[in-house]
C-alpha cells in the first residue's frame, strides 16, 4: 500500500513539475516564432511585451495571456495604431485540442484602443493581409462545413474597457466611444445558436456628412439573439435597448444577405419616457436651439424600422 501511495505521489509531483516547467521552457521559442511569423505574413507590425502560458492557473484548461499587444500600420498608415490591447487572455480546453476541434472557453480583451481608418481612396488600415493571400482565400473552396475540417469552438467573448474609433474619410463618417464593455456567450462554431448579449458603450459620438447626430450619449443593449450563422440572420425577442435614459424594447430580425446590404425588420416600443430624455438625443448641430427649453412630462412611443441599409 505504501508503495502505491509513493508511486501516486511521485506521479502527482511529476505532473505539477511538468505543468510549471514546460510553459517556462516553451515560452521563449513560442513568443519568438509567433512574432516572426506574424510580421512576415501581415502588412503591419505586430508586437507584445510578454506572454504567459500556464497549465495551473485555470486547470484543467490552458491559460494563455498576452500583455500590451499592438498592431501598427505600414505605408500610408505608418506609425498609426490599429489595435492596442493591455491584455489578451485565452482560456482553452486543453483536452479538446487533441481531438482536432479545440474549444476556447473564453477570449477576453481588457483595456486599450481599436482605431479603424478609411482613407479618401478607400484604403483601410485593417486590410493587413497581403492581396495575394486574399485572392487565394477567395478562390479556395469552402471547407469549413465539411466533417473533416479543422474547427474551433468559442463559448464566450469578453471586451472590458476598450476605446473604439472609426474614421471613414471616403464616406465622411466618424464614430467613437470612450469605452465599450461587451459580453457574448454562445457556441460561435454552431450553424445556429442562442447568443447572450450585453453591450455598454459610453460617450458615443457619431457624425456623418458634417452633421453630428450623437454627442456623448450612452448606449446599452441586453439581448438574447437567435443567430443563424449560415444565413447571417439574427432574431431578437423581448430585448432591451437604451439610449441615455430612453429605454426601448426591441424585437425583430436583422439579416445580412451579402457584404453590402443589411435588411432590417424591427419593432420598438417605449413605456413612459420623460421629455428631457428625448431632448438629450437632439443632434448636436441643433442643440443650441433647445438650450433654453425646459421640458416636463412623459410620453409613450412605438414604431418600426423596415428596409435595407447599405
Amino acid at each position: 500500500m505504501k508503495k502505491l501511495l509513493y508511486v501516486f505521489g511521485f506521479l502527482v509531483l511529476l505532473f505539477v513539475a511538468a505543468a510549471v516547467i514546460i510553459p517556462i521552457v516553451l515560452k521563449e521559442p513560442i513568443t519568438t516564432a509567433v512574432k516572426e511569423e506574424a510580421n512576415a505574413n501581415l502588412n503591419a507590425t505586430i508586437d507584445f511585451k510578454d506572454v504567459s502560458i500556464s497549465l495551473l492557473r485555470s486547470f484543467p484548461d490552458l491559460y494563455v495571456g498576452v500583455e500590451e499587444l499592438s498592431v501598427t500600420g505600414k505605408d500610408e498608415f505608418e506609425g498609426r495604431t490599429l489595435v492596442y490591447l493591455k491584455t489578451l487572455v485565452l482560456d482553452v480546453d486543453l483536452m479538446s485540442a487533441f481531438s482536432g476541434k479545440p474549444v476556447i472557453n473564453e477570449i477576453a480583451l481588457t483595456g486599450g484602443l481599436a482605431n479603424v481608418i478609411v482613407l479618401e481612396n478607400g484604403k483601410a488600415n485593417y486590410d493587413i493581409v497581403p492581396e495575394s493571400e486574399d485572392a487565394a482565400a477567395e478562390k479556395a473552396p469552402a471547407e469549413s462545413s465539411s466533417d473533416g475540417a479543422f474547427a474551433i469552438q468559442l463559448k464566450r467573448f469578453v471586451i472590458d474597457g476598450l476605446e473604439v474609433m472609426y474614421t471613414d474619410k471616403q464616406g465622411g463618417m466618424a464614430f467613437s466611444t470612450s469605452r465599450i464593455d461587451m459580453t457574448l456567450g454562445g457556441d460561435f462554431s454552431a450553424e445556429r445558436t442562442a447568443l447572450e448579449t450585453n453591450i455598454l458603450l459610453e460617450t458615443v459620438k457619431l457624425s456623418t456628412g458634417g452633421v453630428s447626430y450623437l454627442n456623448g450619449v450612452e448606449l446599452e443593449l441586453k439581448a438574447d439573439v437567435d443567430a443563424d450563422m449560415v444565413n447571417k440572420s439574427y432574431t431578437l425577442n423581448q430585448n432591451e435597448f437604451r439610449i441615455n435614459g430612453l429605454h426601448l424594447s426591441l424585437d425583430g430580425n436583422i439579416t445580412m444577405p451579402n457584404d453590402e446590404d443589411i435588411n432590417l425588420d424591427l419593432v420598438y416600443a417605449a413605456a413612459k419616457t420623460e421629455f428631457k430624455e428625448i431632448l438629450s438625443l437632439v443632434p448636436g448641430i441643433y442643440a443650441k436651439d433647445f438650450s433654453d427649453v425646459q421640458a416636463s412630462g412623459s410620453l409613450e412611443l412605438s414604431g418600426m424600422v423596415k428596409g435595407t441599409y447599405n
